[in-house]
């Protein structure tokens, strides 16, 4: 084709793409899919990169738009079918969406119950970018690890839990991607809880230390919600000084925030610290 030809297929498949998300704005799902099958079955084959991306972009949209409508089966078809177009080696620029194909089609079968189809999922999206430098597929990345995790920990693999939770965070507890930070910070809350399944008490409140260490200076709400956590679980363990000082950092710290889960965290430390004073006060 020539170049000409090729701008202006690409620009009736970007047209296209964008009906389909009016559409989608509008609840028109039905519309929204059928518009997303034409933009496929007219320019699914196309090589231009321009109009791969919308083709790519429908897939996607396409499976969030059959999971609305609770068909499962054909979300994860669509999913399917991107990886199979565009996961391959030779096809550049595709890695995030891939990455957030895999990823979804692992969260969906695990809804399903499907944990074991889910964890070979999360491992093949580990395999292919695990070694990625772009910081949206390591989100999924980071995701994938903690999931993996979750669905293992649920298994009563605490062991094979907390090795994921320590790959995370050698992988990325130094980055400042907002989201992944988000991970690794929530992966050692998470360790922290495994081995307080397991007894190790000791463990446990190293991983609060940890964390407070690494990202007490935080302004990622998300981190900051473990933070306080931390903050708070460890200070179960403590004398009442102890105890009294921790919810003091933890509402100098936060009092001002506007996190919903960091301010259910402060107003209890207050309360819990009322109550430490009282109890103090009537046994002297």
């Amino acid at each position: 084709m020539t170049v000409v030809n090729d701008e202006i297929i690409a620009y009736e498949a970007k047209a296209l793409f964008d009906k389909g998300v009016a559409l989608l704005r509008q609840g028109n799902h039905e519309g929204e899919i059928a518009v997303y099958d034409d933009l496929l079955e007219k320019y699914g084959a196309s090589d231009v990169p321009e109009v791969q991306a919308q083709a790519a972009g429908a897939l996607f949209n396409k499976a969030l738009a059959l999971s609305r409508q609770g068909d499962e089966e054909g979300e994860i078809e669509c999913y399917d079918e991107l990886v199979e177009r565009y996961g391959a080696g030779g096809v550049l620029g595709f890695e995030e969406l891939v990455a957030n194909a895999l990823f979804n089609k692992a969260v969906t079968l695990s809804q399903q119950g499907n944990d074991r189809t889910a964890i070979a999922v999360y491992d093949d999206l580990l395999e292919r970018y695990g070694s990625s430098d772009e910081p949206g597929v390591q989100v999924r990345v980071a995701g994938s690890l903690v999931n993996k995790a979750l669905v293992l920990s649920g298994q009563g693999n605490d062991e094979g839990a907390i090795a994921l939770y320590d790959d995370l965070v050698k992988r990325y507890g130094a980055s400042e991607v907002p989201e992944v930070q988000a991970r690794a910070a929530g992966a050692l809350f998470n360790k922290a809880l495994a081995l307080s399944q397991q007894g190790d008490e000791e463990g446990e409140i190293e991983c609060y230390d940890e964390l407070v260490e690494r990202y007490g200076a935080s302004d990622v709400p998300g981190v900051q919600e473990h933070v306080a956590a931390a903050l708070f679980n460890k200070a179960e363990f403590l004398d009442d000084e102890g105890e009294i000082a921790l919810y003091d950092d933890l509402v100098e710290r936060y009092g001002a925030s506007e996190s919903p889960g960091v301010q259910k965290c402060v107003a209890i430390a207050l309360r819990n610290k009322e109550q430490r004073l009282h109890s103090m006060a009537m046994r002297r």
